[in-house]
């Protein structure tokens, strides 16, 4: 962890410091928020795609399973070549590709609303929604 001074990795990807922070910031929180909805915010390029892959890798390594909510192809492709780097065992299900609901599910926003049905009872212990800033939308 960030606070034994042992720096964080997620497969062969060394967090910067700050990542690191984020993620033992977002645990504590976690562990405190009744209920547990923690938003994480950082800019482009800062690397909330590593934050959010060493936050699975620790879910995992407790053996929670994990969903990650995200829109659009290349974003599901995107966290799927990620997880793939990492060594993490996913499944990504969205059209096209029907999958099962794996220990870490990569999941496209569309296909949970079309498919509600079938994934609704998906037992994650962490959901992670990706662009969080537009699950609020109409649209969404």
């Amino acid at each position: 962890m960030q606070g034994s001074g042992i720096p964080m990795q997620v497969g062969d990807f060394v967090l910067h410091d700050f990542q690191g922070s984020a993620v033992d910031n977002t645990r504590n929180e976690v562990a405190k928020a009744v209920p547990r909805r923690v938003v994480v915010v950082a800019p482009t390029g800062a690397g909330k795609t590593f934050i959010a892959l060493a936050l699975i890798q620790l879910a995992r390594a407790k053996g929670a399973s994990v969903g990650f909510i995200t829109s659009g192809r290349q974003l599901i492709g995107q966290m799927h070549r990620r997880l793939a780097q990492c060594q993490i065992e996913h499944t990504v299900f969205m059209d096209g590709m029907d999958s099962y609901m794996g220990p870490v599910s990569v999941i496209s926003k569309d296909t949970l609303g079309a498919r509600w049905d079938r994934v609704a009872y998906m037992p994650s212990r962490l959901m992670i929604v990706d662009e969080a800033d537009i699950c609020v939308s109409d649209w969404w």
